[in-house]
């Protein structure tokens, strides 16, 4: 038998129906690998996923729960310092197509870098704009660069966490997710961090999973509404990370996305 050594960190809010299909496809494609372990953490008001996972509870399947929904980042620290192996990856719950397969070919992605994102596709099969850099003027206005040409292992500033392999000794050292976030922009921050004390952040597209997006937080996947979330979660990003002039210019430019999203939104 295969070992993983490797802990699971699951967030789920409500989506009863994606849970149940998550979780039958996760647990189905660990079959014949030992020591690795799913912890889920559930912020629903509804007692749905809750009674569901303890349903399905195992000593490899553990689940803790808060329903004052504290965010993604609360969750997710929650489940971090419980984790038992070396290995942690983070997983949202509305990523599919994993195979037993897949897990054996992550294993040997182990220790070749700090942090680890793969290739994210929509339920379309195109590309899902799932890496990318930190909210900066070259991104806003510099040349656009083409990530889904992308066909080898390629340093990247940052990632969605809706996977992201890493480890305790770098979570240890970066910190856990900063829950001033409570939706969007933690990951760009925690990956600005980690990239601040000289970790590696890898993109590896040899590895591809199916993100169908939007079924946590329940709205579509870069509609206004989601897209102006992001804008108010980059705006605490700046006000963390820049300073002076810097920190001034992007918070107008910040300022004049949100608007013109809003302006969208009337149309």
């Amino acid at each position: 038998m295969n070992t993983l050594k490797l802990s699971i960190c699951v967030v789920t809010y409500e989506s009863l129906d994606m849970v149940k299909k998550f979780h039958t496809e996760l647990i189905k494609s660990l079959d014949g690998y030992s020591e690795w372990e799913v912890l889920y953490f559930d912020n629903s008001k509804s007692d749905e996923v809750i009674d569901y996972i303890t349903s399905v509870k195992s000593d490899n399947v553990l689940i803790d729960f808060d329903k004052r929904n504290m965010g993604f980042s609360y969750g997710n620290n929650r489940l971090i310092i419980n984790c038992k192996y070396d290995n942690v990856l983070l997983l949202n719950p509305d990523v599919f197509d994993i195979t037993n397969s897949f897990w054996g070919e992550l294993t040997l992605n182990y220790n070749k870098q700090d942090v680890l994102f793969i290739k994210l596709l929509n339920e379309d099969g195109t590309f899902q704009d799932c890496i990318g850099k930190y909210a900066s003027f070259s991104r806003a206005f510099g040349a656009k660069v083409d990530y889904e040409a992308i066909n080898q292992a390629t340093p990247i500033e940052m990632g969605i966490m809706a996977f992201m392999l890493t480890s305790k000794k770098v979570l240890a050292h970066v910190g856990l997710l900063d829950c001033d976030y409570p939706l969007y922009a933690e990951d760009m921050d925690w990956c600005y961090r980690a990239k601040r004390l000289g970790y590696s952040i890898i993109y590896n597209p040899s590895l591809v999973l199916t993100h169908t997006g939007g079924g946590s937080s329940r709205t579509r996947w870069r509609n206004n509404k989601t897209q102006l979330k992001k804008y108010y979660a980059e705006e605490i990003f700046i006000k963390k990370h820049y300073k002076g002039l810097h920190r001034t210019a992007m918070l107008a430019l910040n300022f004049v996305k949100k608007i013109n999203n809003k302006m969208r939104s009337f149309k």
